[in-house]
């Protein structure tokens, strides 16, 4: 059967007589004198036209086209719709980054509004990610490392709470029950623990480890 050439293996297809190509494959075109090549675009308004997989692509205007082939921006296109676009047009036109999609008057007219602006309230320095976050009544906690922090007033200011974990591990989950905080520590390598801080939901002493036979790592509290 016919081998056809594709992108990958000719550099210049033009160079070499290939005229166009479908998806990478590249094809020569028969024309020449009294036979000319025509590529014609489907009337917009033609009855049977399949506009399904790229609607954008069949306009009444006239001008250029810009087809939708990329979603990774985020919930709408990549790029935007204009030539000699910036980085930027990303996240003014086609992304959803800061909008608050949800808080609509459904039923009516389409609205959406800018999500509330955040600021740093506790730098965290964790390489690997060991950071996670638990709430036990009004108490906030957030590990960072062997850190473990707590805000007992909404976040607004932090400071560390203690714990016994053993030197040398790093927090990996943390679970509220009850009243009672559950801390998941290890070393990375061979050993964990679990850790209990009681009354988690008011003022906390410090943590005592009431599992040791394992590399524990994320914990959950259903």
């Amino acid at each position: 059967m016919p081998r056809l050439t594709t992108q990958a293996e000719e550099n210049n297809p033009k160079r070499v007589g290939y005229d166009f190509r479908v998806d990478n494959q590249l094809y020569r075109s028969a024309v020449g004198p009294n036979r000319e090549m025509v590529i014609q675009s489907s009337d917009v308004q033609e009855q049977g036209v399949n506009v399904k997989q790229n609607a954008e692509d069949f306009t009444s205007n006239i001008g250029r086209i810009y087809s939708r082939t990329n979603f990774s921006g985020g919930s709408n296109l990549d790029n935007a719709h204009r030539r000699d676009g910036t980085e930027k047009d990303i996240k003014r036109f086609w992304d959803s980054e800061s909008v608050d999609v949800f808080n609509q008057d459904l039923g009516k007219a389409y609205n959406v509004q800018l999500l509330n602006t955040t600021e740093l309230e506790q730098a965290l320095s964790s390489s690997d990610n060991d950071n996670s976050i638990a709430v036990a009544g009004t108490n906030i906690f957030v590990s960072d490392d062997a850190t473990l922090y707590i805000s007992t007033d909404g976040g607004d200011t932090w400071s560390t709470q203690s714990t016994n974990l053993t030197a040398g591990y790093h927090i990996k989950g943390l679970a509220v029950s009850g009243s009672d905080l559950y801390i998941t520590a290890n070393n990375d390598s061979s050993a964990g623990e679990i850790e209990l801080l009681p009354t988690a939901n008011a003022t906390p002493g410090s943590s005592s480890q009431k599992m040791s036979a394992a590399i524990y790592d994320k914990i959950w509290s259903v």
